[in-house]
């Protein structure tokens, strides 16, 4: 029986290094469910490396605290004196990523690559529902929170059958819609 693990932290860090100063876009696979259903396991994602072009509501590669990659949308971002910091988040969890900042910034997401098919993610019709996506993902956390206390105050702390049924029916609903996105504006090549 085999094992699979990770590489050493340090020999990513250092093709992560080759590959910036290359000034080339390169493909990285894709594991996890967060991002469903855009990312799906056994993409893989052309990432054009830097934070220079990065707005709202782009698909991100970065470093975690743990060393692993991840890719997230971008939610909200800063630049000030202090450098870059974004706000990310999974499409398919509920909860948001701790701040990145810029040196943990892999680069942007230009596209996937799917079972032999591709499709770009670097155009104005994805980069605008990529928007609209984050910006109605934070209305929501705006709403979610004040909902949360008022659950907490009317029905307790613990899970309740009404909060997990909404629950569910917002993470569908969200799911669908992003769905029917890639249905009629997804061209895979």
């Amino acid at each position: 029986m085999t094992e699979h693990s990770a590489p050493p932290e340090h020999i990513v860090e250092a093709v992560l290094a080759v590959w910036g100063q290359s000034g080339r876009e390169h493909l990285i696979p894709v594991t996890g469910h967060s991002m469903l259903p855009l990312l799906r396991e056994g993409d893989q994602v052309l990432v054009a490396h830097g934070a220079s072009e990065i707005r709202r509501g782009d698909v991100v590669v970065f470093r975690l605290a743990d060393g692993t990659l991840a890719a997230h949308r971008v939610l909200r971002l800063r630049r000030d004196q202090a450098g870059l910091t974004l706000l990310t988040k999974g499409d398919n969890v509920a909860h948001l990523d701790p701040a990145v900042r810029g040196e943990q910034i892999i680069g942007r997401v230009l596209g996937i690559r799917r079972e032999g098919r591709s499709m770009a993610l670097d155009t104005m019709l994805w980069r605008s529902v990529g928007r609209l996506m984050a910006v109605s993902t934070l209305a929501w956390l705006k709403l979610y929170q004040p909902g949360l206390n008022l659950k907490h105050s009317l029905l307790g702390p613990h899970p309740h059958p009404v909060t997990t049924l909404l629950r569910r029916g917002v993470r569908v609903l969200t799911s669908t819609f992003f769905k029917y996105v890639q249905l009629l504006f997804g061209r895979w090549r």
